[in-house]
């Protein structure tokens, strides 16, 4: 018979179980239940389960039971089984691409986001592997050094960096894996100009590569205000200290802001720094 091909066992065998024997476990609860409603209910139900076979393989069936009494018979449920294999494996499919549809959508957003913030970024943004070979940069970097995007992608780190080796730099690439460090450095652009750049770089595994994630910003004319103002310091405090005469300099508030050493032994100072933010009652 029919249900004996889907079920896989022989005529006379299959009628030696319960129904329930060829219903698989998870959903006995569920047969049972199905089973008493419609033994107090003349009416017709149907319902989706899965049963094993006879060869312990799973089949998913649609099952239509309808619970009949003859004179003079004990009350039975007669139960006619369709097999909807089929017809869940396409809805799987289905759900499955749906879902990996849905994936792929996910995955697209999130990349034209990552890629607007990288092009948008004002810090010079750039991406290698452990060998410090560029895999991605965007378009600050580019100018900062003076290359176009495709040249760009060509580099090593090395190409650009005068501070270390191409050991050096691989060693600090290891050390930073799994956390973020921030340092300064020196970049050669492609014109030979050399640049002072504030580093801020982190190492990342992505399916079991490593990637150095930096950003760079150019600090050169920070860093040449900040060798002027030493300069310039220093120039004051010689000559300070080569006048022969009582020299100071004063805030708007009339608080010490320099002095020389002939002033600090008049005052009777160990040292010129004790004056430094006082008025005149030193003392």
């Amino acid at each position: 018979c029919t249900a004996a091909r889907l079920l896989g066992v022989e005529r006379n065998k299959l009628l030696q179980h319960r129904f329930d024997h060829f219903v698989a476990p998870e959903d006995r609860d569920r047969w049972h239940l199905l089973f008493m409603n419609v033994m107090r209910h003349a009416e017709k139900v149907g319902m989706e389960l899965v049963l094993q076979r006879g060869d312990g393989s799973f089949l998913d069936i649609h099952l239509d039971c309808l619970h009949r009494e003859s004179a003079g018979f004990a009350p039975e449920v007669r139960v006619t089984l369709t097999d909807i294999s089929a017809m869940q494996l396409n809805r799987q499919l289905r759900e499955s691409q749906d879902e990996q549809q849905q994936i792929l959508h996910e995955a697209m957003t999130m990349l034209r986001r990552n890629q607007t913030l990288l092009q948008n970024s004002m810090e010079g943004i750039h991406i290698m592997d452990i060998e410090g070979n560029v895999v991605e940069v965007n378009d600050a970097f580019c100018n900062m050094l003076g290359y176009t995007r495709e040249e760009a992608l060509h580099l090593n780190v090395a190409d650009w960096d005068v501070q270390w080796t191409h050991e050096e730099l691989r060693e600090r690439f290891k050390s930073i894996i799994g956390h973020s460090i921030q340092f300064e450095a020196v970049h050669r652009r492609k014109d030979g100009l050399l640049l002072r750049v504030e580093i801020t770089s982190c190492g990342i595994e992505l399916d079991d590569q490593i990637f150095i994630y930096a950003a760079s910003r150019d600090i050169t004319e920070r860093k040449q205000a900040e060798a002027a103002l030493q300069k310039s310091e220093a120039n004051l405090r010689a000559m300070l200290d080569n006048s022969p005469y009582l020299t100071w300099l004063k805030d708007t508030e009339g608080r010490y802001i320099a002095i020389n050493k002939v002033f600090a032994a008049f005052l009777e100072l160990e040292n010129v720094a004790q004056a430094i933010g006082k008025t005149d009652q030193i003392g």
